[in-house]
């Protein structure tokens, strides 16, 4: 992509530039409207600094010169106007002046018909556009010369050169094309592999375009961070949280996550292409990992596949004690879970001593008198909570009576707006709470009725 930092510049977004500096690795400008900014642009591909991982990146370009454009409009008014008076119908603009003169002559056999003193003529038009159909292409084959674009696995075997289809920048797994006409306006579509090739190439079957789409399936690879220096990298490198920020964003004097790195608790993630993808807070010899980050149907099969389990608890799970301002440095904590403080480490605890509640890096003492619901939100008598499984936390009763079940085949206690509530299973006219691990151990069901029931047939067929 040759930009010539003499002439007129511009961004693909339309902002008019101004030239600050240039070397051989960069530009920077600052837009005409903000002269106090700095943009700093790619010289070999044009792009933004901040834009590495975007498919549509800003870019910076020469303004392009202008060519003449020529259409043909309808033109209308009345038979006692000038001509300078007449106006173009907004409706009918062409490139071609036949079907121009074409649908001049249907609407003024429509105005005689209706005896309408309306009149239609044909009006040429040219106006000065800039031309980038000329340029476009260089654009691309640039990105593709200095590797900021990837070619697609089947490119040398399935291509169409004019949409310089590549690999995504945003997700390895798509695929980025230019789609017919979006080139001069520099502009990428992202779609899955499975589209792309459905729709460009109709002649595949569906066992071809799996066996093709496949291949830009990039493999991920599950990693733990055990040291505190892992773990801050992973949190402040991967999906988007309230523990994600750097370390300064916080009013602790360290990034609190690094209290993990006790040696219980680690980070389970997912990297690829040098990339965090995904991220759990897990115990490793318990093999049981908590909330995730980022891609989780990834996490979860990859998790699940390594005997991992999200059914238990980190009550016990030792972290690092950092004391500080009359307090501890803490990260905030899903499932509402506390800790308690011992001679030389902290451990978390669903009834501990200390909340880890808080967003800014430190922790703070449980009120004695006072004990919040986490699904209701209400202060309530903590005597009387009940623990939901499916929620791994305490609901008090109000909530455990209204928005929980019982499930009658294990026993455990479900939320019932998640993905595990129970649904009834009937025996006749009798039916039992079974939750949505149970029900998938069961052998059931639709009657005609639409209800779920227990097949004997499935049942004598398992047995």
């Amino acid at each position: 992509m040759m930009i010539d930092p003499s002439l007129p510049l511009e961004t693909n977004r339309g902002h008019k530039l101004t030239l600050v500096s240039h070397d051989d690795t960069q530009i920077v400008a600052h837009p005409d409207t903000h002269p106090d900014l700095r943009w700093a642009f790619e010289r070999q591909t044009g792009r933004f600094s901040q834009h590495r991982d975007e498919d549509n990146a800003m870019r910076i370009r020469n303004v392009a010169t202008n060519r003449p454009v020529t259409h043909f409009h309808v033109s209308f008014g009345k038979s006692d106007w000038t001509r300078d008076e007449w106006c173009l119908h907004p409706l009918h603009k062409f490139d071609d002046p036949k079907e121009a003169a074409a649908e001049t002559a249907r609407l003024n056999a429509e105005a005689k018909e209706f005896a309408s003193d309306w009149r239609f003529a044909v009006k040429r038009t040219t106006t000065q556009v800039a031309d980038y159909d000329a340029v476009w292409q260089s654009w691309m084959k640039a990105r593709f010369e200095h590797g900021e674009y990837k070619p697609l696995p089947w490119h040398d075997t399935l291509n169409i050169p004019e949409h310089f289809a590549h690999v995504s920048l945003g997700d390895p797994c798509q695929v980025a094309y230019v789609s017919p006409g979006d080139g001069p306006n520099d502009h990428i579509t992202v779609t899955t592999p499975g589209r792309y090739l459905a729709r460009y190439f109709p002649d595949l079957d569906s066992a071809e375009i799996s066996r093709w789409a496949t291949k830009l399936d990039v493999e991920c690879e599950l990693k733990f961070a055990l040291t505190p220096d892992e773990i801050e990298h992973v949190y402040t490198n991967g999906p988007n949280s309230c523990m994600s920020h750097s370390a300064d964003a916080f009013n602790s004097s360290c990034h609190p996550t690094r209290i993990y790195g006790a040696g219980d608790l680690a980070i389970a993630y997912l990297e690829r292409n040098s990339r965090i993808i995904a991220r759990a807070l897990c115990w490793p010899e318990k093999k049981f990992y908590g909330r995730m980050y980022g891609d989780t149907n990834r996490l979860g099969d990859r998790l699940n596949g390594e005997g991992y389990t999200s059914t238990g608890t980190f009550n016990g799970a030792r972290m690092l004690k950092i004391e500080e301002s009359g307090t501890y440095i803490m990260p905030y904590l899903d499932h509402d879970y506390c800790f308690n403080v011992h001679e030389d480490h902290l451990s978390l605890n669903y009834h501990g001593a200390y909340l880890a509640n808080r967003t800014d890096g430190y922790a703070e003492e449980v009120d004695e008198d006072c004990w919040v619901c986490p699904h209701c939100g209400d202060e309530e008598d903590e005597t009387e909570s009940m623990y939901v499984d499916s929620a791994q936390e305490y609901w008090c009763r109000h909530c455990v009576e209204y928005s929980a079940t019982l499930c009658d085949e294990c026993h455990s206690r479900t939320d019932d707006g998640g993905r595990d509530a129970c649904l009834p299973v009937y025996e006749g006219d009798a039916h039992s709470s079974v939750c949505g691990t149970c029900r998938a151990d069961l052998n059931l069901e639709e009657d005609d009725q639409g209800r779920l029931v227990r097949s004997p047939e499935l049942e004598e067929e398992a047995a």
